[in-house]
């Protein structure tokens, strides 16, 4: 098992990182709502931590 996390931990992970390519490949109507909400979620500096503990892959560890 990688990391030496449980299955459900894993999946967990998995959904993530479907649902960031879901939010990158939004429609062209859509992606000015996201952008905003993304930049309104980027304000928060727990959102930024977390965001970037997973994107680094250092919550894998």
């Amino acid at each position: 098992m990688p990391c030496g996390g449980s299955l459900h931990e894993i999946a967990l992970h998995v959904v993530f990182a479907g649902r960031l390519s879901r939010l990158t490949t939004m429609n062209e109507h859509v992606r000015p709502i996201r952008n905003l909400a993304l930049r309104t979620l980027a304000l928060s500096p727990i959102f930024r931590r977390i965001l970037a503990r997973r994107l680094s892959g250092l919550v894998y560890r």
